[in-house]
C-alpha cells in the first residue's frame, strides 16, 4: 500500500476513521494525498447522511487573509486538535483531563469577518467534514425532545469524525434564564445538557457568533479558546481585493491603483469586499470590456448603500446613467 507507507502518518490520525477506512482509500489508488482525504472524508458523509447540513471544507490557508496572528491562533487550534488523541493516551492525562474531551472554540466577530471560512479551512486542515447543528430541527417545544436530538448530533459528529459547528451560537448557548415556571426549569436543562456533551466530546467543536455578550459566561469559560474575529485592516483588504478579482479572471495589473485606495478608504469587510468585486465583474461582463476602476468604485459603493452608508454624489450619478442605458 504505497499511499499509506508515504502519508499514512496524516491520514491515520483523521478523526472517525477505521483501519477498513485507510485499506479502502489505498485500493481506490488515490494519485496523492489529497485524493485520498477527498474519499475518506466522503465516506464520512454517507455516514452522517440525514444528520443535518454536512459540508466538505475546500478552503484552505492560501484563501484565508487575515491578521498574522489571528492566523496565528487558528493555526495553534488545529495543533491541538491533532495532538489531543495522543495526549490522552497516556491513562493519567485522561484521568485528570476527562472533561476537557476535546478542542472547543468560540468565534466572535461581526458578520462577514470570516468566522465560516476559518471553520472550513481548519477542518480542510485537519481532513475532516464539518456537520452544521440545525437550530430549528434540535429544539423542540416537548420536554426532553432538544437533549435527545442534542445527544444524537454528537452521537453522529463523534462517528464520523466530523467537526461539529453552532451557527449564530448565542441562539444555542444563550445566558440561563431565572426559574419561573416550569419552562425556564427545562430551557436550562437543555442548556446544561449542551454543555455536558461538549465536555465529553472528543472532536472539534466550533461555535460562531455575532453577539458574543449574550452568551452565557458559563460557556465562554470552559471552552478551550475564545478567538475575536475584527474586520481586516488596509493591508488585508487590499490583499482581498486582489485575491477576488483574480479568483474573477479580472488582470489587476492597470487596477493596483485604484486597489490600494479602495483599501485604504472603504472600511469594508471580507464578504464585502467579495461582493463588491462580483458587482464590478458583472458590470464588465454586461459591456464586453475588461473590469475599469469606476467598477469597483460602484461596487464599493453598493456595498456601502447595503449597509445603511453614504456613498459620493458621483457615484450616484454613474449608477443613474447605466440603469439608462440598460434600459435603453
Amino acid at each position: 500500500m504505497p499511499l499509506l507507507a508515504r502519508e499514512g502518518a496524516q491520514l491515520a490520525t483523521t478523526p472517525g476513521l477505521s483501519l477498513g477506512d485507510l485499506v479502502e482509500a489505498s485500493n481506490s489508488a488515490p494519485r496523492n494525498g489529497v485524493e485520498a482525504g477527498d474519499f475518506l472524508r466522503a465516506k464520512a458523509r454517507a455516514r452522517m447522511k440525514g444528520a443535518g447540513r454536512i459540508i466538505d471544507p475546500r478552503f484552505d490557508w492560501d484563501d484565508f487573509v487575515a491578521k498574522p496572528e489571528l492566523i496565528e491562533k487558528l493555526e495553534r487550534i488545529v495543533f491541538e486538535a491533532r495532538m489531543w488523541p495522543a495526549l490522552i493516551e497516556n491513562p493519567e492525562t485522561d484521568r485528570l483531563f476527562a472533561g476537557m474531551a476535546g478542542i472547543s472554540v468560540l468565534f466572535s466577530g461581526p458578520p462577514g469577518v470570516g468566522k465560516s471560512m476559518a471553520a472550513q479551512v481548519i477542518a480542510h486542515d485537519l481532513g475532516v467534514n464539518i456537520l452544521v447543528v440545525d437550530l430549528a430541527a434540535t429544539t423542540s417545544k416537548y420536554i426532553g425532545e432538544t437533549a435527545k436530538n442534542l445527544s444524537k448530533v454528537f452521537a453522529q459528529a463523534q462517528a464520523a469524525g466530523a467537526a461539529l459547528i453552532f451557527e449564530e451560537a448565542d441562539a444555542f448557548f444563550a445566558r440561563r434564564t431565572e426559574v419561573k415556571d416550569s419552562n425556564d426549569r427545562h430551557a436550562n436543562t437543555d442548556t446544561n445538557h449542551l454543555l455536558q456533551l461538549m465536555e465529553a466530546h472528543s472532536g472539534l467543536v466550533i461555535l460562531s457568533t455575532n453577539r458574543r455578550a449574550n452568551i452565557d459566561p458559563a460557556f465562554t469559560r470552559r471552552l478551550r479558546h475564545v478567538v475575536e474575529f475584527p474586520k481586516p485592516g488596509p493591508v488585508e483588504r487590499k490583499r482581498l481585493w486582489t485575491l477576488m478579482l483574480a479568483a474573477l479572471g479580472v488582470d489587476t495589473t492597470t487596477l493596483s491603483e485604484i486597489i490600494e485606495q479602495l483599501a485604504d478608504s472603504h472600511d469594508l469587510s471580507p464578504a464585502q469586499i467579495k461582493g463588491a468585486t462580483l458587482s464590478a465583474r458583472y458590470a464588465a461582463l454586461a459591456d464586453e470590456r475588461p473590469v475599469s476602476a469606476e467598477d469597483l468604485t460602484e461596487g464599493a459603493a453598493n456595498e456601502l448603500v447595503k449597509e445603511g452608508r453614504s456613498i459620493p454624489p458621483r457615484t450616484n450619478q454613474r449608477k443613474r446613467r447605466n440603469r439608462s442605458r440598460i434600459n435603453g
